[in-house]
């Protein structure tokens, strides 16, 4: 539906279902009361803009300045083009809420938006004329919406769904007197189809890097009558009422064709992340998309702690599974506090891999652009895990800490100086539940951790982490005592890892630390081009209510965690002893594996390094057993 810009007589395709549209959100959690699918408004209605400390149009005011800023602590300053997990890439959505800042920008106004906005979410044909100086946008589509009173609901009422009495259905939000404000479009019909993907070709011509496409509904609950509730369609190519099985393979069809006709676009999908990965056709949804659009973030009141289906570590797991097949997520925040851009930027940071967006309004206009969002924290040592009772991440320049929801309130001791996004120096930070933190590196590195709802004190070394190259003066393997096995399976989730070592010298217990409480380990394996694989095993944590390490009579150390948290690795067996009696064994499983492309090039070594001390344990693969595409095998040389 077309609204005229003020004064302008341009029309823009963008939804504008009023206030109570803007109201609720489209793939919103279940209420916590009737845990009932919502699906609501169309994305991002116009909103007022807030202005927060400088008054509307002081940013702009000042753009030159503050361009000229950006270029002083280049190390500590977010780069929109860097590729790094340690870096925030904001997604700027520029409805007609935001046209008083694209209008007509000055240059240096479109400068500050480039260096500040890595995409923008945009409707054409208002952005057409505005892509030469911001060509990184998306334009907006929604997937099956045919909009009452438009021309294509005119000429073809047979693209639209209908119920058993042949009353026309639609997109379940915004609805009032018994309509709504879009048809839901019959994603089954090739004609439907190849009208949307002939609408988008021209679209993307004018110079659009993407797709934003709305509704990727992968569940019937998305079709619904007037009065908002779902009701289920007749299948025109049955007559029979549509299945959920039905509608997954008609909709997952239709977005393999949309990819297949721009595979050089990139390709965001708005859709509904509890509806999981593992059903095939919601897999074949997802892979066609370059990014999923995940709304409200991590900022959602309706996400719990823990798992479950709107657990945190539910939603974390199906972000490592996409990143795992490559794709990307964009947080689509809404948090109106610093304290919840605070807690949104520390999930983001958690779980980045270098490829994902961060959105938030308010907040991330000129006028009301929040500093937190310039922090770069630089490479991460690893991926999350387990520390203190809350989450943690490392990164070359600080580190990030995230109190899960339901969650009791933490205080935590840092064991050195950090400082927080306001600039203060730190040594502790007390968190509630569902609250986060993003800690720069100060005049300390952490060594010890307390947590105030822990009985006795814990002290935890920070994570090992892989260095580019293979460290030097590691224990090796005894000849020909050493194997390793990585195999890709169909799909991620059926990945493995296997390797064995067995010493080739005297391996004393005090070598192996204390992973029950203190001692982290990172894997890293390398080929003839350098670093492959990084996986890591956290100290002191628990796995299913349980210890994950546990003590291995007097000689050694046991580890299990059939979730596979964070890096894929599964299993451990760790034993001191004389040569050839000192063993190491290792398994995992599954997409956070991270298996790297195979076959890799020999030399292939392999290390297992432990914090807080210098030992590591090595094996060389100059051959291998079977080296192709799917299998690497191999035993030490």
């Amino acid at each position: 539906m077309g609204d005229i810009l003020g004064g302008m007589g341009v029309a823009r395709t963008e939804p504008n279902f009023g206030a109570d549209a803007a109201a609720v959100c489209r793939h919103e959690l279940p209420d916590s009361a009737s845990r009932t699918p919502r699906l609501s408004s169309p994305l991002w209605p116009p909103r007022p803009a807030r202005a927060a400390g400088l008054g509307r149009g002081a940013i702009w005011a000042a753009a030159p300045a503050l361009l000229l800023t950006l270029g002083l602590s280049p190390a500590a300053t977010a780069n929109p083009t860097s590729a790094s997990p340690g870096n925030v890439r904001f997604v700027k959505v520029a409805n007609s809420a935001f046209d008083r800042y694209s209008r007509n920008p000055t240059t240096a106004q479109q400068q500050w938006m480039r260096a500040h906005y890595w995409r923008m979410l945009t409707y054409a044909p208002y952005f057409d004329s505005r892509l030469s100086w911001f060509p990184d946008a998306w334009t907006y589509k929604d997937l099956y919406a045919i909009y009452r009173g438009s021309t294509v609901a005119q000429q073809h009422p047979e693209w639209i769904l209908r119920d058993a009495s042949g009353n026309a259905l639609y997109i379940p939000f915004g609805c009032s007197a018994g309509s709504c404000p879009q048809y839901a479009g019959d994603v089954g019909n090739p004609a439907f189809r190849s009208n949307w993907v002939s609408g988008a070709s021209a679209t993307l011509a004018k110079g659009y890097r993407g797709l934003f496409i709305d509704d990727v509904n992968m569940t019937l609950a998305g079709v619904g009558n007037g009065a908002a509730q779902p009701v289920v369609p007749t299948d025109p190519r049955t007559g029979q009422p549509m299945t959920e099985s039905d509608w997954r393979g008609y909709m997952a069809a239709f977005t393999e064709q949309v990819r297949s006709a721009f595979p050089r676009a990139e390709i965001v999908h708005n859709a509904i992340w509890f509806l999981g990965h593992s059903d095939a056709d919601v897999q074949r949804e997802l892979l066609s998309a370059d990014l999923i659009n995940l709304e409200r973030g991590i900022n959602d009141s309706g996400l719990r702690g823990g798992g479950g289906t709107y657990g945190l570590e539910t939603l974390f797991s199906h972000i490592d599974w996409l990143h795992g097949q490559g794709r990307g997520v964009v947080f689509d925040a809404k948090a109106t506090t610093d304290q919840g851009r605070a807690y949104g930027l520390a999930g983001y940071y958690l779980v980045s891999s270098g490829g994902d967006g961060l959105s938030n309004d308010p907040g991330g206009t000129p006028d009301d652009w929040w500093s937190g969002y310039d922090v770069f924290l630089g490479d991460a040592l690893g991926s999350r895990y387990s520390w203190s009772s809350v989450l943690r991440r490392d990164f070359q320049s600080g580190l990030v800490l995230l109190n899960e929801p339901d969650a009791s309130s933490r205080t935590i001791q840092l064991g050195g100086v950090y400082a927080d996004l306001g600039g203060n120096q730190v040594s502790s930070v007390t968190l509630g539940p569902a609250e986060g933190t993003v800690l720069r590196n100060g005049t300390a590195t952490p060594s010890t951790s307390t947590t105030s709802t822990t009985p006795s004190t814990t002290t935890t070394m920070p994570p090992p982490a892989c260095a580019p190259t293979p460290e030097t003066g590691c224990e090796s393997a005894a000849s020909h005592m050493g194997s390793l096995l990585l195999k890709k399976g169909l799909a991620p989730s059926t990945d493995t890892l296997g390797w064995r070592w067995v010493s080739n010298g005297v391996v004393p217990k005090t070598d192996l630390g204390d992973p029950t409480t203190t001692t982290g380990y990172v894997f890293c394996l390398y080929d003839n081009a350098g670093l492959q694989l990084t996986a890591h095993f956290p100290a002191g944590t628990t796995c299913a209510g349980k210890p994950c390490w546990t003590t291995l009579g007097t000689t050694g150390f046991k580890f299990r965690d059939q979730g596979g948290m964070p890096d894929g690795l599964t299993s451990a067996v760790l034993k001191a002893g004389g040569a050839r009696a000192a063993r190491i064994k290792l398994g995992g499983k599954g997409a956070n594996l991270h298996l790297p492309t195979l076959p890799l090039g020999t030399p292939v070594r392999v290390q297992l390094s432990r914090s807080g001390a210098a030992a590591c344990w090595e094996a060389v693969y100059s051959t291998a057993i079977a080296n192709g595409t799917t299998v690497l095998k191999a035993k030490s040389d």
